[in-house]
């Protein structure tokens, strides 16, 4: 147990949160010992709305998952999404620093330090600095320039940013529920960690996380973070329509759509009927093609609006691999072979392959990211000998950037 290191990660979603504990392995990867998953309040679209009573989901959410390992949790790699994401293309230069002109690690921080450098709003701040490549001497295409010769060495990276006040609460809530973050990671990111293989991020492929408030997504290519962003749109406007169609509460539409939705109205069947029962139901009765035909344009929005804020990044071609889906949404019946015809390339379900004792019950597309969390933060520990420490920087931010390159992708 001596070299086994505990690590957890908390996802905290608009409809649940969940919380994992592992075990880092000596060979390096994680074995997941603990779950903890509760119904969310207090957040919405990936914002704190209620600080008291998203603590307090996270603490329940905590206690099920050290009751379940047997281990405390004192930490946590933090997953963080919500509609005030964005990115931005941004360079780096510098000048190499040793006087034989070899590229060292310091040198790659330098120029990520100055690609960081980018105009920012009032209340916002760099979440990620993330290389999509590397030019020494002006040759471009170079993936990891430690190591070579040369004088001047350029980066051209992603910048990802988000609300300050917006991540400062999430921190914040986290915090109240005593816990420290060790690091936060974009959601979409660690999505696409847990369920793309090697081969994908390498020829091209879309990780599209369809969450309840939020959806999310991250264009991988050449084995690197290409393009990121948030869309403010998810399940919960599609339960939402459906409460509004039919004139039923909320939890009545929720239950409906999980029971009986398709979200392509060729695969409803007109003959199919759906009692409706509860308050403001009257007996009435209706074919599951009048619940399509609501759910399909939501649906059809989220996937276009997807495409739509892909379009900055110069993706106007298929994608080799085509897309993944992953997310609670993803497991709307219909959703896949939607999103093929929207985007007229291949289409599969994203599911995390967690090693563990848990590992059947997390395989789901709806525990991507928290997987991929619990991986980043494992990925962090096995560097360490003494575990995992809160590296937030003094801004509240975040992971080194060159440490996610080379061991996390």
């Amino acid at each position: 147990m001596a070299n086994r290191r505990t690590v957890a990660a908390c996802d905290l979603g608009s409809s649940k949160v969940c919380v994992l504990v592992g075990q880092v392995q000596p060979a390096g990867y994680v074995d997941i010992v603990g779950v903890g998953e509760v119904s969310c309040a207090g957040i919405k679209r990936g914002i704190i709305v209620d600080i008291e009573q998203a603590a307090n989901t996270i603490r329940r959410a905590v206690q099920k998952a050290e009751q379940m390992s047997g281990v405390p949790v004192h930490s946590v790699t933090l997953g963080l999404s919500g509609s005030h994401i964005g990115a931005m293309f941004s360079s780096g230069v510098v000048a190499t620093a040793r006087e034989d002109k070899e590229i060292t690690i310091d040198d790659i921080s330098r120029a990520t330090e100055a690609a960081r450098l980018v105009p920012l709003g009032p209340d916002q701040q760099v979440v990620h600095v993330i290389p999509r490549q590397f030019l020494v001497d002006g040759f471009e295409g170079i993936r990891d320039p430690t190591g070579m010769v040369g004088s001047r060495l350029e980066v051209q990276a992603l910048v990802v940013t988000g609300s300050q006040n917006a991540i400062q609460n999430v921190i914040r809530t986290v915090e109240r529920a005593g816990l420290a973050v060790d690091d936060i990671v974009l959601s979409s990111m660690a999505a696409g960690r847990a369920v793309l293989s090697e081969a994908e991020r390498e020829a091209g492929t879309v990780v599209i996380d369809a969450g309840a408030g939020t959806t999310d997504f991250a264009w991988f290519e050449g084995g690197m973070l290409r393009w990121v962003g948030v869309v403010p749109l998810g399940g919960d406007n599609i339960t939402s329509d459906i409460s509004v169609g039919l004139r039923l509460p909320i939890p009545q539409a929720e239950e409906i759509k999980k029971s009986h939705g398709v979200a392509l109205e060729e695969w409803a069947a007109d003959d199919e009927m759906i009692s409706l029962s509860g308050p403001g139901s009257d007996g009435r009765q209706l074919s599951q093609a009048v619940l399509a035909r609501i759910i399909q344009p939501r649906a059809e929005e989220i996937l276009s609006m997807v495409a739509d804020r892909l379009m900055p990044a110069g993706l106007r071609t298929a994608v080799p691999s085509g897309v993944v889906l992953t997310g609670g949404s993803a497991g709307l019946r219909g959703f896949r072979e939607l999103a093929e015809k929207v985007y007229n390339l291949p289409v599969r379900l994203g599911r995390p392959d967690p090693l563990g004792s848990m590992a059947d019950m997390l395989a789901d597309p709806a525990h991507a990211s928290a997987v991929g969390l619990l991986q980043y933060g494992a990925g962090l520990a096995s560097q360490s000998n003494q575990g995992v420490s809160n590296r937030r920087h003094e801004d509240g931010m975040l992971s080194r950037i060159w440490e996610f390159l080379t061991q996390w992708f």
